[in-house]
């Protein structure tokens, strides 16, 4: 699920990604673009292809792709 908000002129996509708030930007003042991309983060977040950063440490990264 995510919401629409309105910030001063500015429209912004809040949804939730293992329990934890997140915002994305629309940079755009109009509604009907700001409700396209809400409908894009909400489908890419139910299907699992939302990109979000993590807090995987780099050394972790990179053991699981270089050959010990």
């Amino acid at each position: 699920m995510a919401i629409l908000l309105k910030r001063g002129h500015k429209f912004y996509v809040r949804f939730y990604v293992n329990g934890k708030s997140k915002d994305i930007a629309t940079k755009s003042s109009n509604i009907k673009i700001s409700v396209k991309l809400l409908q894009k983060v909400e489908y890419e977040n139910a299907t699992g292809h939302l990109a979000t950063a993590t807090k995987t440490h780099l050394r972790n990264l990179l053991a699981d792709f270089v050959a010990p």
